[in-house]
């Protein structure tokens, strides 16, 4: 098994195991600060993670490009979510298989 085919395993096997759905990030302010979550594309009840970019207990100030790259890496940890990966692997094996 090659590098590339144990990855494919790995994240197969990690993503079958997540939780369900398209994912999103939104916003998420709360009593301990304000930051990001990422959750289905069904609402902000069901979140998937999430991370304080601003604590308010430790009032840390973040700058606005800090914030920009947290927004910009939320974006993409939710474009991969289990079915996207899924069906990415998907298509490599019926590419493998078909030639």
């Amino acid at each position: 098994m090659t590098e590339s085919d144990a990855l494919v395993v790995r994240l197969k096997a990690l993503a079958e195991k997540a939780g369900p759905g398209l994912w999103a990030r939104a916003p998420m302010e709360s009593e301990w600060g304000d930051g990001y979550m990422i959750c289905d594309r069904g609402g902000r009840g069901n979140y998937v993670a999430h991370v304080y970019i601003n604590v308010k207990a430790k009032a840390k100030v973040t700058t606005d490009k800090w914030q920009a790259g947290r927004r910009a890496t939320f974006d993409y940890i939710a474009a991969c979510s289990p079915d996207v990966i899924l069906g990415l692997i998907s298509r490599i094996e019926e590419l493998e298989k078909n030639g």
